[in-house]
C-alpha cells in the first residue's frame, strides 16, 4: 500500500470549554449551510471598502511538496489556515503566529477546515498517491493546536459539514466506492455511517442530502436518520441563512432550483444559471457565463446582473452589503462594481471589520483607513 497520510497521535480527548463569541468566519463558507454571507458585518460597506488598507502580512509557511495553501478561517481571535507543511494559527489583532500543526505527508488539495466548540476540525486527502490516497480527520485545541482526537473518515475525503455536534464526511475512493461516515465532534468516534451514498456540502439547520439508488435521500445530520426521500436528483450545495431552502443546479444542469429543506419540493427554477456562489437570505448570487447575477431569493426572478472581468465566478463572499467575486467587490443590492479596493484574491474571509485573505503566498488582513479630520 502507498504510503499513508499519518496524524501525529497525542495525549487522550480532554474536554473543551466553549470561548467567548467574537468577530468569525469559522467554516468556509462562513456557516454549515455554506451561505458565504457575514450578517453581522457592520464596518466594511459600499461606503467604506474602498479605504481598505493593509493592517498586517505574514509569510506562509512553505516547501517543495505536493501540499497547496488553502483559505483563511476566522474564530476565537485567530485566523486557521492551511499552509505547505499543515495549518497554522495568527492573532487576529496583529498576525502573531500562535501555533502550526503538522502533517507527516502531504495534501494535494487545502484541508477542508470548520471550527466549533473550540475544535478546529481539518479533513486532509494526501497526495503521496493519486492511486492509493488516504484520508485524516482530526480534532486540535484551537487555543494551543494540541490534537484532541483522530476520527474515522470517509475514504477519500469530498465535503466535509460540521454541524449540530457531529462532523460529517464523504467521499468516493478509487474503485468507484461511496460512503458518507459521521464522528462526534466532542470525542471523534463513529456516530453514524451510509456506505453507497454521498452527501452535499451543505446542511440546512441541520438537514443534509444525499444521493440515493433512485433519487435523493435527506438525512438528520446528527442521528443519520431518514428525514425524506424523493425520486430525483437534487443537487443541493448551499442552504439559506434561515435553514430552510437548499440552492443548487437540476439534475440536466440547466436551471438553477430553490428547494425545500423540509420535503424536497422544488419551489421555483431558474434557467442558464451554473451554479450558486453565495447567499444572504434576500438574494442568491449566482455564476453565469463571464458574470454574476443576483435573483430574489423568493422567487428565482434576476434583480441584476454584473459582467466580471473573469472566466466565471468560482466563489464569492457577501457580507456588509458587498459582494466579492471575481477579485471585484460589487454593492449587493445593485451590482455596480465599486472602486478603490486593494488587489483582491478570488476568495476572502470579511469578519469584524476586517477583510483576510492568501496572496502571493501570504496571508494579510486589510482594514478601513480612518478619514481625515480637518
Amino acid at each position: 500500500m502507498a504510503a499513508a497520510l499519518i496524524l501525529a497521535v497525542g495525549a487522550a480527548a480532554t474536554p473543551v470549554r466553549a470561548l467567548p463569541a467574537s468577530p468569525h468566519w469559522d467554516h468556509p463558507g462562513y456557516d454549515a449551510e455554506d451561505t458565504s454571507f457575514n450578517p453581522h458585518e457592520t464596518v466594511i460597506t459600499p461606503a467604506t471598502v474602498g479605504r481598505l488598507v493593509k493592517k498586517w502580512s505574514v509569510e506562509l509557511r512553505s516547501e517543495d511538496s505536493c501540499s497547496s495553501l488553502g483559505d483563511p478561517i476566522v474564530a476565537d481571535g485567530r485566523v486557521f489556515i492551511a499552509d505547505q507543511l499543515g495549518i497554522s494559527a495568527y492573532a487576529t489583532g496583529d498576525g502573531a503566529k500562535l501555533w502550526s500543526h503538522d502533517w507527516e505527508g502531504s495534501s494535494n488539495h487545502p484541508p477542508s477546515m470548520a471550527v466549533a466548540d473550540g475544535v478546529l476540525i481539518a479533513g486532509y486527502t494526501d497526495c503521496e498517491s493519486m492511486s492509493d490516497p488516504n484520508s485524516g480527520l482530526v480534532g486540535l485545541d484551537v487555543r494551543t493546536g494540541a490534537e484532541l482526537w483522530n476520527g474515522v473518515t470517509a475514504p477519500v475525503i469530498g465535503t466535509m459539514i460540521v454541524d449540530k455536534g457531529v462532523v460529517v464526511t464523504a467521499g468516493r475512493d478509487i474503485y468507484d466506492d461511496t460512503a458518507t461516515v459521521a464522528v462526534r465532534l466532542s470525542d471523534g468516534k463513529e456516530a453514524w455511517r451510509a456506505d453507497g451514498r454521498l452527501i452535499s456540502g451543505a446542511s440546512a439547520d441541520g438537514v443534509v442530502t444525499g444521493t440515493a439508488e433512485s433519487g435523493t435521500v435527506a438525512f438528520d445530520i446528527a442521528t443519520g436518520a431518514t428525514r425524506w426521500t424523493v425520486n430525483r436528483y437534487l443537487h443541493t450545495g448551499t442552504a439559506s441563512p434561515a435553514g430552510d431552502v437548499f440552492y443548487g443546479p437540476s439534475d440536466d444542469g440547466k436551471h438553477l432550483e430553490a428547494v425545500s429543506a423540509a420535503d424536497g419540493r422544488v419551489l421555483w427554477t431558474a434557467p442558464d444559471n451554473d451554479g450558486v456562489v453565495a447567499t444572504d437570505g434576500t438574494r442568491v448570487y449566482c455564476s453565469q457565463d463571464n458574470g454574476i447575477v443576483a435573483l430574489d431569493s423568493r422567487t428565482g426572478r434576476q434583480v441584476w446582473r454584473s459582467d466580471l472581468p473573469a472566466h466565471g465566478v468560482l466563489a464569492a463572499t457577501v457580507a456588509g452589503g458587498v459582494v466579492y467575486a471575481a477579485r471585484v467587490a460589487l454593492d449587493a443590492t445593485t451590482g455596480r462594481v465599486l472602486a478603490g479596493t486593494p488587489q483582491l484574491s478570488y476568495r476572502v474571509v470579511v469578519t469584524g471589520g476586517v477583510l483576510y485573505q492568501e496572496e502571493n503566498g501570504s496571508l494579510t488582513a486589510y482594514t478601513v483607513r480612518d478619514e481625515p479630520r480637518f
